[in-house]
């Protein structure tokens, strides 16, 4: 089998959940999304969790293990999103590492989809409306700074059907029933 990695990244709000789950169901590669019991992405923004350890230790984990056994996934949201958060937020973070885990998605010829909208339309608990432009704008950043086969996506119309098309004319598998087998 072929790995096929792909993230799907962008603010709040533009569909990469839904987007994740459907494509995991329709090429049947394991979708993942961090969430242990009480630790969402939000809740741990919140108590201000040491993104640039996490990122440190979980993603260089988290590719050995993808190297090592080959597996395919799905992530909803990975690294793009602390490139792009701590700029955004002023918060520390590692470079050296960034780069460092970029490279190695690179070289497991990992596909990211970055999903924004031309118009956002909402005010979250942590994400002000004023900051989206700023996020907005980060994303096509990493869009150019990444080595990762990247493709820009506005969910603005949110058609699923069309959406899930150019994913997979983009992931090379428009004609392909991938299969996946622990």
């Amino acid at each position: 089998m072929n790995q096929k990695i792909i993230i799907i990244d962008g603010p709040e709000k533009v569909g990469k959940t839904t987007i994740s789950r459907e494509l995991s169901k329709r090429i049947n590669i394991p979708y993942f999304k961090r969430s242990i019991s009480g630790f969402t992405e939000k809740s741990l923004f919140l108590d201000k969790f040491s993104f640039k350890e996490a990122t440190k230790y979980d993603q260089t984990y988290i590719i050995d293990f993808l190297k090592q056994t080959n597996y395919s996934i799905i992530f909803d949201r990975c690294y793009p999103s602390e490139w792009v958060y701590s700029k955004v937020f002023g918060r520390e973070r590692d470079e050296k590492i960034l780069s460092l885990i970029d490279q190695e998605y690179s070289l497991l010829n990992t596909y990211i989809l970055i999903f924004l909208r031309k118009i956002y339309k909402y005010n979250d608990d942590i994400i002000k409306i004023e900051k989206l432009p700023l996020i907005h704008k980060e994303y096509i950043n990493f869009s150019q700074w990444t080595k990762c086969n990247t493709k820009i996506m506005y969910n603005d119309s949110e058609d699923l059907k069309f959406e899930l098309d150019e994913i997979l004319k983009f992931v090379g598998g428009e004609n392909e029933k991938l299969s996946y087998i622990i």
